[in-house]
């Protein structure tokens, strides 16, 4: 597992407790949730080269992951998915099954409280590919409404999580302030 290390507090924010855990997400987890890791790293420098083929990269720059870190400074990641709700049922999955519905009111985004067991966390956002001056780039935000808008996080913590994706997916990662 890859950890962030420093003083937790100082690199990555004190503990917080998501502002919200929507009803649709209590007790559910992203499918795709797993540790940021040495597997985890690998799969996401892989993703962006397959990205960089003209047959996924429109659909690579529609995709998003969302982050966050936990209370021992371990990051998690998971694509952003969708809980779907059919005849009263509830289940995880994402928006062009078979057979799902694709209403917006059928769906709703498993958000940050996810990743986290609707628990404490540090700071959370999001991370995809955006074609920045005709090359493919790796953009990180801390876009998330209930770790991060009550409590932004500070430069320091900002260029922790920054070098975290510079060291593990590849350099030239950049920060959007404006997600």
């Amino acid at each position: 597992m890859i950890r962030i290390s420093g003083t937790l507090d100082d690199d990555l924010g004190t503990l917080r407790l998501p502002t919200e855990v929507r009803g649709h997400e209590r007790d559910r987890r992203p499918m795709s949730l797993q540790q940021f890791d040495a597997g985890a790293s690998l799969a996401l420098r892989s993703f962006k080269q397959a990205a960089e083929c003209g047959l996924v990269s429109y659909a690579s720059q529609r995709n998003r992951f969302i982050w966050a870190v936990g209370e021992s400074g371990a990051m998690v990641i998971a694509f952003e998915e969708v809980a779907l709700f059919r005849d009263g049922s509830e289940g995880n999955g994402h928006t062009r099954r078979i057979g799902v519905p694709k209403s917006a009111a059928d769906e709703k985004k498993l958000g940050h409280p996810t990743l986290l067991g609707g628990g404490v966390g540090r700071v959370a956002g999001e991370l995809y590919l955006d074609m920045i001056d005709d090359v493919l780039r790796w953009v990180f935000s801390f876009s998330s409404g209930r770790y991060c808008s009550e409590n932004q996080p500070t430069p320091k913590q900002r260029d922790t999580i920054h070098d975290h994706f510079n060291d593990h997916i590849g350099p030239n990662v950049i920060f959007n302030p404006e997600v």
